[in-house]
């Protein structure tokens, strides 16, 4: 009889880790829930950790081959993982006033004109004008 009694509390004891254990495992709805992070292809050269502010998904690019073609000196280049009309791209091309250029290895590229208005005027130390504003500086 005493076996007995000891056979019950350590098949509940048993039970009890056993559904500790189970409930502390991954579920598979919480994995789904975490997305991976993205991951940039070797064709570009992402820089910083986001853009416009860090933690974003967007990232200025630098120069490669992929991205040559669209690098200009009056704009920044920026980089979107996935397609255009995403939500980070929808924000920059409403805040940012940039435009999308094109779309290499999943990346939605965007050129961002560093002044406001875009036009060589508003670049400060560039002037504009050809032969008056040489006779300006002299």
């Amino acid at each position: 009889m005493r076996n007995a009694i000891n056979f019950v509390p350590s098949t509940a004891t048993f039970a009890a880790v056993v559904l500790i254990a189970v409930g502390l495992g991954n579920h598979p709805g919480s994995a789904a829930a975490a997305p991976e992070p993205f991951a940039w292809p070797a064709s570009l050269v992402p820089m910083g950790q986001g853009y416009p502010k860090a933690g974003d998904a967007c990232r200025r690019l630098g120069e490669s081959p992929a991205t040559s073609n669209y690098l200009d000196h009056m704009a920044m280049l920026v980089g979107c993982p996935g397609s255009g009309d995403s939500a980070s791209v929808r924000a920059i091309l409403r805040n940012q006033r940039g435009r999308v250029v094109g779309e290499v290895d999943g990346v939605t590229l965007i050129s961002i004109p560093k002044s406001k208005g875009g036009t060589t005027g508003d670049v400060p130390g560039h002037q504009s004008g050809g032969a008056k504003a040489k006779d300006a500086t002299r």
